[in-house]
């Protein structure tokens, strides 16, 4: 290299220290990324439809996912007390009541939040699910927004007036059904089937032929544009045309 070339370069070098010493850092470098911890949250629920669907509305939460989910009360045994958040109680488990479900529960995972939801709450219920060690015990009136802000608080909304009694939430979810074109015998069929009830039961409960009952469910599919029953009674919820969720617990 050249006297010349020397030169240049040493004047090029300390030019580009002289901008890298004067040039302020860029944006990137200074931003924090925080992320919002998963709440793992394991559901409990003997009903096929309903288990499925509470499964897919917390998977599609961003800030929690589904550690295990089953129908029995040994589901989550192959978890740690560590491994779970939230726990979710529906209110059937097969071969123990629901107060002794939560016993169980408690002692598994003990820093959990326990979440009971039942089919119908009263003060006896939710005083002996209390003392078993429930967070929260709500009924599965509730709507989906509101039971998921249990899972996350373990802490439940207080009820709107105008929305508290029953007739006056179906009377609401009625309007809607009509609103989108859903007939009165497909909005049973809809409320049948959020019931954990197959085609066949439905049909046997309406009085109406199987035949007949399928095709009330295919309209319900192009309607609600879903594929599969839990689909369909997952949309319907969120919707607002289950408000109780027909009562699927009971």
């Amino acid at each position: 290299m050249g006297a010349l070339d020397r030169d240049h370069a040493i004047r090029s070098d300390e030019a580009v220290r002289t901008m890298r010493a004067d040039t302020p850092p860029t944006p990137w470098a200074v931003v924090t990324i925080t992320s919002t911890p998963m709440l793992r949250t394991l559901v409990i629920e003997q009903e096929r439809t309903p288990l499925e669907a509470l499964t897919r509305v917390i998977e599609a939460e961003p800030d929690l996912c589904c550690v295990g989910s089953g129908r029995d009360a040994q589901t989550g045994d192959d978890l740690g007390p560590a491994d779970v958040d939230v726990a979710l109680l529906g209110a059937q488990v097969p071969g123990i009541d629901l107060v002794a479900a939560a016993v169980l529960a408690r002692a598994r995972f003990p820093q959990a939040r326990l979440v009971v939801l039942s089919g119908y709450v009263d003060h006896e219920l939710a005083d002996a699910a209390t003392a078993a060690g429930a967070d929260a015990v709500v009924d599965t009136s509730i709507s989906l927004d509101d039971l998921l802000h249990v899972l996350r608080t373990g802490t439940v909304r207080d009820a709107e007036p105008e929305t508290t009694p029953a007739h006056g939430r179906d009377h609401h979810s009625g309007k809607l059904a009509e609103d989108l074109g859903i007939t009165p015998r497909q909005y049973e069929v809809l409320r049948q089937l959020a019931k954990g009830h197959s085609a066949d039961q439905v049909a046997r409960s309406l009085q109406i032929k199987v035949a007949t009952c399928r095709d009330h469910i295919k309209a319900l599919h192009r309607v609600l544009d879903c594929s599969s029953t839990t689909e369909m009674v997952v949309a319907g919820s969120r919707m607002g045309l289950l408000p109780e969720l027909g009562r699927p617990y009971r």
